[in-house]
């Protein structure tokens, strides 16, 4: 909140990140709190990406503006790599630093380390993958608290923990959630977010 009184006005200027706003298990005790059934589903009406600008003109001294800002949509983005891929990856992440650096990222154990130790970027770590990890992000694909998933697969390697990474791939598709398997795919997903 930023106060100033110049010219006998109050300024109230209030930051909410969107993307909060488009997901209804975000509107319980765990997340904004709203617990009243109005209020949650007033907010399931607001989607992401909808620019909320909200002026109230109260009687305060002389006058007194609130305003609303609604920041540029807040992702959750999962970061993957096999380890033949992990050079691309954080290749990949110093080209679009800016703009992964204004998100929440997750990664899987040594990808995510690597990432974090290359690039600077803060990235909550999960398991390495054979132990469980890609499991993890589909766990938080399945409760819908990923919003894009970067996996750079190595089609020419046999993985150990296949299954996994065709679970999470399946989970994927069921709850639509946008998969880059490959620096392209992964380019094109980061630019369209961006419009």
């Amino acid at each position: 909140m930023l106060l100033s009184r110049d010219f006998d006005i109050i300024y109230m200027v209030f930051c909410v990140p969107i993307a909060q706003l488009d997901r209804a298990s975000d509107y319980g005790s765990e997340g904004w709190g709203f617990k009243s059934s109005w209020a949650r589903h007033f907010l399931r009406e607001i989607k992401a990406r909808v620019i909320l600008l909200l002026f109230s003109f109260l009687y305060l001294h002389k006058s007194c503006v609130i305003i609303i800002v609604l920041r540029g949509e807040m992702m959750r983005i999962a970061l993957i790599a096999h380890d033949k891929k992990k050079k691309d990856i954080i290749e990949f992440a110093f080209k679009y630093h800016d703009f992964l650096k204004q998100h929440t990222l997750y990664a899987t154990g040594t990808t995510g380390r690597m990432i974090e130790e290359q690039t600077g970027l803060n990235i909550h770590r999960f398991k390495s993958g054979p132990l469980g990890g890609d499991q993890e992000i589909g766990a938080k694909v399945a409760k819908e608290e990923i919003d894009m998933v970067i996996f750079f697969r190595d089609p020419l390697t046999a993985q150990p923990h296949e299954p996994d990474i065709s679970a999470l791939l399946r989970l994927c598709d069921v709850y639509e959630i946008p998969l880059a398997t490959n620096k392209n795919t992964a380019a094109l997903l980061i630019i369209g977010s961006c419009k």
